[in-house]
C-alpha cells in the first residue's frame, strides 16, 4: 500500500509528465497508484487519467475513467464533485445536454451536501444548459450551492437568492476576479 507521501510524489510525477506531454510515462505512474493505492488514491489517479485522456481529445475514454472512479470516491468530497462535473461536461461537449444536466445536478447535490468548496463552474454550466433559467425543482440545491460557493470564495456581501441566475452571474464574475488577483500574485 502506498503511503500518503509516495502517493503525492506519484501525483507530482503524473502532472509533470503530463505537462511535458509524455503521456506514456504519466499513465505508467497512474498504473502504479491503481495497483498499490487505497480506494481514494485510485479514484484520484483515475480522475487524472481522465483529464489526460480529455487533453488528448479522447472524451469517451476520459468519461470512462471518471465513471470508474465514482464508486471509489468518498461521499461529499471535492473529488466526487469534480468527477460528476467532468462527466457532465463531457456529455455537454458531445451534445448530450440531457445527460449533462443529470450529472450537473448530481455535482450540485454533492456540493450542497458535502465539504466546503465552490461549485461555480457547475452552476454556470447548469444555468447555460437551462437557457438562463433555474427549474423550480432545482431551486433549493442551486441556492445552497450559490450560498456555499459565495462564502467559500469569500465574496463580499450576500448573494441575492431571489434571483438565482443573477447570483450565479455575479458568482462567476467574482470567481474570475479572484483568478486574476491570484495570477497577479505569481
Amino acid at each position: 500500500m502506498l503511503t500518503k507521501e509516495e502517493f503525492n510524489k506519484g501525483l507530482e510525477k503524473i502532472t509533470l509528465l503530463w505537462a511535458q506531454r509524455n503521456f506514456e510515462l504519466a499513465f505508467e505512474q497512474v498504473e502504479i497508484i491503481l495497483r498499490d493505492g487505497t480506494e481514494v488514491m485510485r479514484a484520484e489517479a483515475k480522475f487524472f487519467a481522465g483529464l489526460m485522456k480529455q487533453d488528448q481529445g479522447l472524451i469517451a475514454h476520459a468519461r470512462e475513467n471518471w465513471l470508474d472512479a465514482l464508486p471509489l470516491a468518498e461521499e461529499g468530497t471535492f473529488l466526487l464533485y469534480l468527477l460528476e462535473h467532468n462527466i457532465g461536461a463531457s456529455y455537454e461537449q458531445e451534445g448530450s445536454d440531457d445527460e449533462a444536466l443529470v450529472w450537473y445536478r448530481s455535482a450540485l447535490r454533492t456540493c450542497a451536501q458535502g465539504d466546503r468548496f465552490s461549485d461555480d463552474q457547475t452552476l454556470t454550466a447548469f444555468l447555460a444548459l437551462n437557457k438562463g433559467e433555474i427549474p423550480t425543482k432545482d431551486e433549493d440545491v442551486v441556492a445552497i450551492g450559490v450560498k456555499k460557493s459565495w462564502e467559500t470564495l469569500g465574496l463580499q456581501g450576500n448573494p441575492d437568492l431571489s434571483d438565482l441566475p443573477g447570483a450565479i452571474s455575479k458568482l462567476a464574475k467574482g470567481y474570475a476576479e479572484l483568478e486574476v488577483e491570484t495570477m497577479g500574485e505569481d
